[in-house]
């Protein structure tokens, strides 16, 4: 039944020209599944893969005509409603099969912990981690660490619980592909600036022990990463007579991919302060590091690559 459900048919790229996109199943036993596929919709095909099965696994099994012993567990609450997890890692053809699969068990270990940790009864989430490698070297092994201030929101939600507060834990896989395409045109200049502008504070506010510090931290990064957006814009202003539509995108990335509460004000906070695991440890941290690192490889799978094609 669900290899004809609906939503197999739609993570289908709806241009005729990407009609078929070649999968090769490697594990495909019990619930585990392990997949290879071409790294430029891998992001996005296992985002729409997750939310298919869990909705359509729902569906099923919530069906009182098939399953009604099953269907009235869940009406009631003594079961949960089913939920999946996921891993991606991105690497070459060439990187080892063993290691892939070892860093990928690794990652969906997390997202597992992760999305258990932040579901009600009852609720259906899914979640998913995934980490870029490059040659044998993972670009960073950003999740593992115990920083207070962190460059990425991994895992991240596919389908979110439902109380706002589980919720800001993370942020929406489907919030960052969109960001993809709204600032396909910003320029490598401007991505290695805001690459920089990130390090520098992961790198200062980690070194600093007193919350007083750390505060000033925060506040003097605020006020030069809104001065470099500023620049920007006047930049683009006085050459093009008008902001650029990726700097419009820009902007709002930086605080929706943050904390989206302060955006757009003068004392614009940024980053995220959360508490996962530790409550009486906060994290800082904020998602568009995670976009940058992904920048190739976070395509919508219903736009052709051609679309985001940065213009001249």
């Amino acid at each position: 039944r669900l290899k004809a459900s609906n939503s197999y048919r739609k993570i289908k790229i709806k241009k005729k020209e990407y009609e078929w996109l070649p999968l090769l199943p490697l594990i495909f036993a019990g619930d585990d599944v392990f997949i290879m596929l071409p790294a430029f919709y891998a992001l996005d095909l296992a985002r729409r893969f997750c939310e298919g099965f869990v909705n359509e696994i729902g569906e099923v099994l919530q069906d009182a005509s098939e399953f009604p012993e099953i269907s009235n567990k869940i009406k009631n609450k003594k079961i949960d409603q089913p939920s999946i997890s996921a891993a991606l890692i991105i690497c070459k053809a060439n990187y080892p099969y063993h290691l892939a699969h070892e860093r990928g068990e690794k990652l969906l270990r997390e997202a597992k912990r992760f999305s258990k940790r932040f579901r009600e009864p009852g609720e259906a989430v899914a979640a998913l981690s995934f980490e870029y490698v490059i040659g044998n070297q993972l670009v960073q092994s950003r999740a593992e660490s115990e920083r207070k201030a962190t460059p990425t929101m991994n895992p991240y939600w596919i389908l979110p619980p439902g109380y706002e507060d589980d919720v800001r834990k993370s942020e929406s896989l489907k919030k960052l592909i969109d960001f993809r395409y709204a600032l396909r045109d910003m320029p490598n200049g401007q991505r290695a600036q805001a690459r920089e502008l990130f390090s520098e504070f992961v790198n200062t506010f980690n070194r600093e022990h007193d919350e007083s510090r750390k505060r000033k931290v925060r506040q003097a990064w605020s006020k030069r990463a809104n001065a470099w957006l500023a620049r920007l814009k006047n930049v683009y202003e006085f050459v093009d007579k008008a902001e650029p539509a990726w700097l419009v995108a820009l902007h709002k990335a930086l605080g929706d991919l943050g904390e989206p509460h302060s955006h757009g004000a003068a004392d614009q906070a940024f980053w995220r302060e959360l508490m996962r695991y530790k409550e009486d440890q906060p994290e800082h941290r904020h998602a568009f590091p995670d976009l940058l690192e992904i920048w190739d490889y976070a395509q919508d799978l219903d736009r052709p690559l051609s679309d985001y094609q940065e213009k001249e």
